[in-house]
């Protein structure tokens, strides 16, 4: 009987000391499960690049012309205001012909100054801020944002600066020269006969007549009002290229060192004209005057719409219809000179 409650006893001390330890290794096991450190979770935002930055790190020339010509904290602008800016800068460019955006300021502040010093400040601002609103409506862009809005604050600059300066280092003439603002009587007579007398400028006013009279009464009929297969328009590249291939003239431009000035003085002229009384830019009447069987496509007119509120960077985009395509934006007049 003992001996059997012996074995009774010892079987519970062992049921007993077996729970004690199974108990022992569940705790350390919770233990080491509860004080185990977890994964540190980073909760800091990903930093991605705006707009500008990426622009900037791609086109880092044109980026640094813009930080130097627009009084303007970009890096704090919103990714809206940053691409109407350069397409302001791009639209300028392109207008103009300038290859080179270094030339942006200096080129468009010689063209305002001279309409200050043919019309006075008063007028000419009058002028130059319905041309800002204009653009902005044409763009839909923000009115500071316009390539216009930008000049004339280069312009208003301009004049202040020279206003600072002392009375006895300046003459301001009613008749002053464009984009100095400080001449003196002898500097306007020997600039004025030095423009009147350069062969560039002669060839200018030349030009210009030749194209007007053989437009006479035909001036105010839109270029393309009946598609592109328009008279006019083959008039005026009849006499473009009269020059542009004649072999004799461009060997006299290039002698004398002024061939590249005056292929742009040809250009410039023909789509002042076709764009102020014809509603197309130039490269439309080249492309049509060349390649009759193609479809025009430049970057000057949405091919889908017909539309010249058009802006072009990577892709070209039509405000009116939300066209997108691709074409160069640089002209091409298709002669190896």
């Amino acid at each position: 009987m003992i001996a059997l409650l012996l074995i009774i006893i010892a079987i519970l001390l062992f049921v007993i000391s077996q729970n004690i330890r199974n108990s022992a290794n569940n705790s350390e096991t919770h233990s080491n499960f509860t004080t185990k450190p977890s994964p540190e979770i980073n909760t800091k935002p990903i930093q991605t690049l705006s707009y500008w930055q990426r622009w900037k790190m791609n086109n880092p020339n044109e980026a640094k012309i813009i930080e130097n010509t627009l009084d303007r904290n970009l890096e704090i602008e919103t990714d809206r205001d940053i691409k109407e800016i350069i397409n302001a800068y791009t639209n300028m460019a392109r207008a103009n012909n300038l290859k080179d955006w270094n030339q942006i300021k200096p080129f468009i502040l010689d063209k305002f100054s001279e309409m200050v010093d043919t019309l006075g400040e008063e007028q000419a601002f009058v002028i130059l801020n319905t041309l800002i609103q204009e653009e902005s409506e044409r763009t839909k862009a923000k009115t500071i944002n316009t390539g216009t809005y930008i000049a004339t604050s280069w312009l208003k600059q301009t004049i202040e600066e020279t206003k600072n300066i002392s009375p006895t280092s300046k003459h301001i003439l009613k008749d002053r020269v464009s984009y100095s603002f400080m001449t003196t009587k002898s500097d306007i007579d020997q600039t004025q006969y030095n423009k009147e007398n350069n062969p560039i400028e002669l060839f200018r006013k030349n030009y210009n007549s030749q194209i007007m009279s053989t437009l006479g009464n035909n001036i105010n009929i839109p270029l393309f009002a009946n598609g592109y297969d328009s008279p006019i328009a083959r008039e005026i590249m009849n006499i473009m290229y009269s020059y542009l291939k004649n072999n004799e003239f461009i060997e006299k431009a290039r002698s004398t060192g002024i061939l590249q000035n005056m292929i742009e003085t040809i250009i410039e002229e023909t789509n002042k004209i076709t764009d102020k009384y014809c509603n197309a830019d130039v490269q439309e009447c080249i492309e049509y005057y060349l390649y009759p069987e193609k479809p025009v496509i430049t970057s000057k007119r949405c091919p889908s719409c017909g539309s010249r509120e058009v802006s072009c960077e990577d892709y070209c985009k039509c405000f009116e219809c939300g066209n997108q395509w691709y074409a160069k934006p640089d002209r091409n007049i298709y002669i190896k000179i």
